[in-house]
């Protein structure tokens, strides 16, 4: 007798249609699991006994066919012969759901992402809904993971070597037409229409008159491209191989393993064999410390956006005005305007405002290039940004959001007018990255209204936004809570201070950093073992030249006035008369006036240690991350921040820590043995 489903549900549609819906009561959206695989196993006997001639599965989720496998349980498996084992039962499940032998239709409305496609992968034909929430691809890259229930082996038959290696290897996801254009998806539907047609579909097949033939083969579809990669497939290996190491430096072991894996399978017929070489690989990178820390900094990131908001009895924020024009104002009012916000740019510069529709135009023209968007939707999200050189129709505001440069002056005085002319019950937020929020808010007619939102620059595309909310206000205004969702942002809610989280551990960093300048190490050396040892982005010195020397060093000196002090050199306060401002000036710690970048012979003109007893590489890197921790630790002394992998967290995604080393705290913590 079979047990009752708890997810899946089978169903007979007009006499011979099998119908398979998927719905996981205990979660918001449907993941792969050991609990899924079950009941797979159980209802594909019973659909082999039901002697139907189509099939049809759908999901029932709003806006999601598969999120992917279940990671919690994947880090839950510390056995490699636990992996093994889950990963053979399923590639056995999906392996005798493929060879039923009759037309299976999978329709994807919404996310089909990682072992969710894989599973996708397996039906004869693939319908997707023309919804901008329907996206496919193959995000375990950046889990430090390679697609492990038979993706790198059944990708590249369908859509071609190329492809799939950009598929597997960026970990990006495509959309509803780009599928269909790569040969990922059979047809693009309407949403509304999206069962019907593969109702349709299955009746059509069943009475020979389908409209195509459902040609998974790359082989067959485009032969001569079949046939060139075949015989350039050591070359086109070696190009994806050579762009992934200027990406990733060598620091993520999956990249490679996984264009290994698909050069040596690519032209061989599915197999027990070669799925078992994809477990195997996948088995290992699991095991990697680099996998640990990606996955550990992906649940903390999932955790942090679940924000509940309880109450449903208020009005949704539908307008939002912007002041300030600035590079942030800009990169805001974009980010708004996309989320589907009415914007009102303000700022008192014309060209800072016809810049900024100029720039928000064209980023929304890049969108539909790479087909993310249609001309209709790029005219109708543009067309949500307005500007204006004064607060006239502040009054139907529903948040305001300062972005205005790091003068507190300025803040206070353009704050005081505003509010005055909004509404009492618009709210008010600042993008100060520096500045007390509860002393902004003083300046304000509604105080309780006032918030800190911290957007990183580019705002539309830096995952990580500070929020300073009091505990007080946060259940009595869930429509900031779900406008912060609405953004999908990872918010990291943060005690008023001075610089926050990221700028302060930030300071520390580059205060470090400057003292072993003057210490006697040299700029170059210090910004390539940063980043060629540790795998930062940027150096220091080239990060500092990229915000703006100004900026760094206005941050550094506010925080002393609130009496965070930081050892740094004397001659600090001279530093951009001396230099320059960075980047921005042509001139910083390196000379920018040239097409090659060099250091800034100026900087001889500072006072500097001259030295012999050089510390090693490894010790370099422990000094300045033991820095940032120990003030990270400082953070959560003073209840700034929770706990450790908040930091962690934070840093990752606002300044670019390498996210394969799991953060600065835990970083610190594993190396502390080298001194």
């Amino acid at each position: 007798m079979l047990k009752k489903m708890k997810q899946l549900k089978f169903s007979i549609k007009e006499g011979s249609i099998g119908w398979l819906e998927w719905n996981n009561p205990e979660l918001t959206v449907n993941l792969i699991s050991s609990s899924f695989l079950k009941e797979l196993s159980e209802v594909i006997k019973k659909i082999e006994s039901s002697q139907i001639k189509a099939l049809v599965f759908v999901s029932q989720k709003e806006n999601n066919f598969c999120a992917g496998a279940d990671i919690k349980e994947i880090q839950n498996m510390k056995n490699p012969e636990q992996i093994r084992l889950v990963l053979e039962s399923a590639h056995l499940v999906f392996s005798e759901f493929e060879k039923l032998n009759f037309t299976k239709i999978c329709t994807i409305d919404g996310a089909c992402l990682g072992g969710g496609l894989e599973w996708a992968l397996c039906f004869d034909y693939r319908l997707v809904s023309a919804d901008p929430n329907t996206k496919l691809g193959f995000p375990e890259v950046q889990l430090g993971l390679i697609p492990g229930l038979g993706g790198c082996i059944r990708l590249p038959k369908l859509v071609g070597l190329k492809k799939a290696l950009e598929l597997i290897l960026t970990g990006k996801s495509v959309s509803s037409r780009k599928a269909v254009s790569i040969g990922l998806a059979h047809e693009n539907v309407p949403s509304l229409v999206l069962k019907k047609r593969a109702l349709q579909l299955a009746q059509q097949i069943i009475e020979g008159k389908a409209p195509f033939n459902p040609v998974n083969k790359y082989k067959n579809k485009k032969p001569f491209f079949y046939w060139m990669e075949f015989f350039f497939k050591s070359l086109i290996c070696l190009v994806f191989k050579k762009k992934s190491l200027e990406k990733t430096k060598g620091f993520y072991p999956a990249p490679l393993k996984a264009i290994e894996l698909i050069k040596k399978t690519y032209y061989y017929p599915i197999s027990d064999k070669l799925l078992k070489k994809e477990m195997s690989v996948f088995t290992q990178l699991l095991q990697t410390p680099e996998s640990k820390n990606l996955i550990r900094l992906w649940l903390l990131m999932d955790s942090a956006k679940k924000i509940n908001t309880v109450s449903t009895n208020y009005k949704p924020i539908k307008k939002i005005a912007i002041i300030g024009a600035g590079t942030m104002g800009q990169s805001i009012a974009y980010l708004m305007a996309d989320k589907g916000f009415q914007v009102r740019l303000i700022d008192n510069k014309l060209e800072a405002l016809c810049e900024s529709l100029k720039k928000t135009r064209k980023l929304f023209e890049k969108q539909k290039r790479l087909r993310k968007i249609n001309s209709y939707e790029l005219e109708n999200r543009f067309n949500n940004l307005s500007v204006s050189q004064n607060f006239s129709g502040i009054k139907t505001i529903d948040l305001i959001i300062e972005a205005l440069p790091e003068d507190l002056i300025l803040k206070q005085k353009i704050i005081k007018e505003v509010s005055k002319k909004a509404k009492p019950e618009c709210f008010f937020a600042s993008n100060t990255s520096s500045l007390s929020i509860l002393d902004l808010a003083k300046s304000s007619m509604f105080p309780s209204h006032f918030f800190g939102l911290h957007f990183f620059n580019p705002a539309h595309r830096m995952p990580l936004l500070e929020v300073f909310i009091k505990e007080d206000q946060r259940e009595t205004y869930p429509q900031i809570l779900q406008f912060i969702k609405k953004l999908g942002k990872v918010p990291l809610f943060v005690k008023d201070s001075p610089g926050f989280v990221v700028n302060r551990i930030l300071v520390a960093y580059f205060s470090e950093c400057l003292n072993l300048f003057e210490e006697g190490y040299e700029i170059e050396s210090l910004d390539s073992i940063l980043t060629n040892q540790l795998g930062m982005p940027l150096g220091p010195f080239e990060l500092m030249d990229k915000i703006g020397l100004d900026i760094c060093l206005q941050t550094i000196f506010h925080l002393e006035e609130k009496g965070i002090f930081f050892k740094r050199p004397g001659w600090l306060k001279t530093l951009t008369v001396v230099l320059g401002k960075g980047e921005k000036s042509k001139e910083g710690f390196y000379n920018y006036k040239e097409k090659i970048k060099i250091v800034n012979p100026k900087i001889n003109s500072l006072k500097r240690e001259k030295r012999t007893d050089f510390m090693t590489d490894k010790q370099l890197i422990q000094r300045i991350i033991n820095r940032m921790a120990v003030e990270g630790k400082t953070l959560i002394q003073n209840k700034i921040v929770q706990k450790e992998e908040d930091i962690d967290l934070a840093l990752a995604l606002g300044a670019g820590f390498p996210a394969f080393l799991g953060g600065p705290m835990l970083y610190s913590k594993k190396e502390k043995d080298l001194l």
